[in-house]
């Protein structure tokens, strides 16, 4: 957990660190088949993948991160 967590997403690398599901829980609804389907890719893969999708933010606002 980077401390760019907080600038990216509005939670701080503690909150992340004290809730190991607080990633998964701010992707955006209609984005987590996508997320899935990278982390099956990722772990079936050696390969680089990269993933765009998006999340909600501590402030309600919601961004296009990629991974």
């Amino acid at each position: 957990v980077s401390p760019s967590c907080e600038r990216i997403s509005g939670y701080s690398s503690n909150e992340f660190m004290k809730d190991h599901t607080l990633f998964e829980s701010i992707i955006v609804e209609e984005d987590k088949g996508v997320w899935e389907n990278h982390k099956e890719e990722s772990a079936t893969t050696n390969d680089f993948c990269t993933v765009e999708f998006r999340i909600r933010r501590k402030d309600g606002d919601i961004i296009w991160i990629i991974i």
